[in-house]
Parts: structure tokens; C-alpha cells; sequence
């Protein structure tokens, strides 16, 4: 499938936490405004004790994999009209997780032996 953007992608990094649908997330795509809410850096790590992400310390490259991640979703919405129906929300955060861990560089990758494991298990945790 080729997706791609239908117009601009709005990215607004904000200084608060985000709480959606029962949890807490570094960032947010809403359909409703068409637009990407992140927790700034400096705000994510000062409001986490130890803030994580695939069983890594959360720093600048996992925060690019997090606004690549959003980004898929917004991309995903954009081009929804086009897609079947078997393209579940599952479906949805498999494309947007695999996007956030091709972003990261290879050494990056290799570290993470438990994420494969994970995502086998559909284990794997919403940002």
C-alpha cells in the first residue's frame, strides 16, 4: 500500500501531560482537528520517573520514533477512505509501531530483543 499525506500535518508540542482514552501518552494523532499533540521533550522526561520505550530509556531518537509513530496515524486517517474495512485499529498501530522502530538506527534496533517477542504476543503498548 502506498500511503501518503493528503495535506499538511499539524504538530503542536505542548508542555502538559496527555491523557487519552484511560492512560497516559507522549503523543496523540486527533482525527477531530487533524492534528498531532506531543509532549515536549524536556516535559516528558521531567514529568516521568523513568520514562521508557521497547524496555529502552526514552531520549531524543525514541522521541523521533514517537512523532513518526503519530505521524503514520495521521498519514493512515488521511488515506482511510481508501483503505478495506480489515484495516482494524490493530492493523493501524502495527503500521504506525513498525514506522517508530525503522526510524530508530540499526544499533538501536539490535538492542531490542524482547520487542519481536512482544509484538508476536500483541503485547505491545500504545505511546
Amino acid at each position: 500500500y502506498k500511503l501518503y499525506p493528503q495535506k499538511p500535518i499539524s504538530i503542536e508540542i505542548i508542555k502538559k501531560l496527555i491523557y487519552l482514552d484511560g492512560y497516559w501518552a507522549f503523543g496523540m494523532y486527533d482525527r477531530q482537528s487533524d492534528r498531532i499533540l506531543m509532549m515536549s521533550l524536556p516535559t516528558l522526561i521531567e514529568t516521568s520517573r523513568f520514562p521508557e520505550m521497547y524496555n529502552q530509556p526514552f531520549d531524543e531518537e525514541h522521541y523521533v520514533g514517537a512523532i513518526a509513530h503519530e505521524i503514520t496515524h495521521a498519514i493512515f486517517h488521511h488515506n482511510s477512505t481508501q483503505i478495506e474495512e480489515k484495516w482494524n485499529n490493530a492493523a493501524q498501530e502495527y503500521l504506525a509501531h513498525t514506522t517508530q522502530l525503522g526510524v530508530l538506527s540499526a544499533q538501536r534496533r539490535e538492542e531490542r530483543s524482547l520487542v519481536p517477542k512482544m509484538l508476536a504476543l500483541g503485547n505491545l503498548e500504545m505511546i
